[in-house]
């Protein structure tokens, strides 16, 4: 199954984004499991522990690891 990674620290979009990835899923009658990290460095474990993602929606300004940092590591 493909999956989706989503990236936030903030849990009220986080629950938007899912809704949002689910209804687009829905309209294409396809399905995805969709995977959440709260920070970098979380999506970088996701990253390496599930060959399946996709697709990778990530925020940008995040404490600890910040989206730019994560997503130039994820890209190495």
């Amino acid at each position: 199954m493909k999956q989706f990674l989503i990236v936030n620290d903030d849990s009220l979009q986080m629950i938007v984004l899912i809704s949002m990835v689910e209804s687009v899923c829905k309209e294409l009658k396809t399905s995805l499991q969709i995977l959440k990290a709260v920070d970098g460095r979380e999506a970088l474990e996701m990253y390496k522990k599930h060959i399946n993602i996709k697709c990778i929606f990530m925020d940008i300004n995040m404490p600890g690891m910040d989206g730019y940092e994560c997503t130039k590591k994820i890209r190495s």
